[in-house]
């Protein structure tokens, strides 16, 4: 079975990825300012499978990363 985005954050919100939508006179689009930064996520294996965890690869290092993009394109990091 192959994998398949069920939610995306979108300003804050998470909605099913079937709703997601960006205006087309975004300045992302118009302009591509966009920052990103993409985290890594393993299933850590437990014993209670109902409660499946997950480990974030080096979070630290991507949120620094995202501010020093968001603070070169004068975003406020919020």
């Amino acid at each position: 079975m192959a994998w398949a985005p069920k939610a995306i954050l979108m300003n804050g919100r998470l909605l099913p990825f079937a709703e997601a939508a960006i205006h087309p006179l975004s300045l992302a689009v118009t302009y591509a300012t966009t920052v990103f930064e993409g985290l890594r996520a393993y299933r850590v294996t437990t014993t209670d499978e109902a409660a499946p965890r997950f480990a974030l690869f080096r979070f630290a290092e991507h949120v620094k990363r995202l501010h020093v993009g968001m603070k070169l394109l004068r975003m406020d990091p919020v």
